[in-house]
């Protein structure tokens, strides 16, 4: 199996990345799910096969711990790790013949793949356990890139992400150009 593992900062358009991927693969007949990650993600415009958000969200973390956006996503992520047998068990259900493509729409909290070992644990436990074969889609706004020191910022974000992640890795600028 293959699939991509969706990531960027807010704003990016990692979902609407997923959406645009999920229409042209429907399109062209090839089958295809899309995982949302993102816990804090409750707007999904796209056919989601497997919802994290039926496990944990971020709201009801915030509101039973007390914590912040950025603690209740750490927190949440750190519980789909930790229940890695529902997130199985959930996209089992849709890869039974082994032949479908996954899309993984991830949250935008860049510290999660530049910092943390959380997102790195998660996509090690998926490529084993279903023997997937992923790359890692980094979207990054071009707004970021009108100044040098915007631009470089995106880059080493982009390089940290993609040396601690250990895999395969496109970055796509991505953004209105007219």
């Amino acid at each position: 199996m293959f699939g991509q593992f969706v990531i960027g900062p807010p704003g990016a358009g990692k979902t609407t990345y997923c959406d645009g991927m999920q229409q042209m693969m429907t399109g062209l007949k090839r089958k295809n799910i899309i995982v949302n990650l993102d816990p804090a993600n409750d707007l999904l415009p796209y056919d989601c096969a497997v919802d994290v958000r039926d496990l944990i969200s971020v709201e009801a973390v915030m509101d039973e711990f007390n914590l912040g956006p950025n603690g209740g996503l750490v927190f949440a992520m750190e519980y789909i790790d930790e229940h890695f047998d529902w997130l199985v068990s959930e996209i089992k259900k849709y890869t039974q013949k082994r032949d479908v493509y996954i899309l993984f729409d991830c949250p935008g909290q860049v510290e999660l793949y530049a910092c943390h070992d959380i997102m790195n644990n998660i996509t090690t436990k998926l490529m084993k356990q279903f023997d997937l074969r992923l790359t890692c889609v980094h979207l990054i706004d071009s707004t970021l890139c009108t100044d040098g020191f915007r631009y470089l910022s995106a880059v080493l974000v982009a390089l940290t992400s993609m040396t601690h992640l250990e895999m395969a890795h496109v970055n796509i600028l991505n953004g209105y150009f007219g």
